[in-house]
């Protein structure tokens, strides 16, 4: 099970706990290990083909780093503000994207896209723990 059942789980308790059904923006952890990136798809292929539809995704990652401890505030902030100017931020250095991971990554620069209300913000544990965090904007 390792990344794609300890992320499934932790996805569906966050949006179980804030009472959304799936989220409109996801900031992947997105570290650019070959287990955790291709786990962290896996997972959310899943999700999407559950939800019927794939949320905007983005990593962030190849822009600043893995500061480790200090990812999560920083792409929760990120996220803030991705949701507040209906933009999708660019994943910086994924190219070429990873065919094994499939995942329909915004690479080409900010993309709007309005009426994004829900937001969430993945993190891998380097043990196989995840954790999930859903930040939403009044509309």
């Amino acid at each position: 099970e390792g990344v794609r059942g300890s992320l499934s789980r932790a996805l569906r308790a966050a949006l179980r706990e804030s009472r959304r059904d799936a989220p409109d923006l996801v900031s992947l952890h997105g570290d650019g290990s070959a287990e955790g990136d291709l786990g962290e798809a896996t997972a959310w292929q899943i999700i999407a083909a559950e939800t019927g539809g794939w949320p905007a995704l983005y990593a962030s990652k190849g822009a600043h780093g893995n500061l480790v401890s200090a990812a999560g505030p920083l792409e929760a902030a990120g996220m803030l503000l991705a949701l507040e100017q209906e933009t999708v931020p660019p994943s910086r250095n994924c190219r070429p994207a990873d065919p094994a991971c499939g995942l329909p990554l915004a690479a080409d620069g900010p993309r709007a896209v309005a009426g994004m209300c829900t937001g969430v913000v993945s993190a891998l544990g380097a043990f196989g723990e995840a954790a999930c965090l859903v930040l939403t904007r009044g509309v």
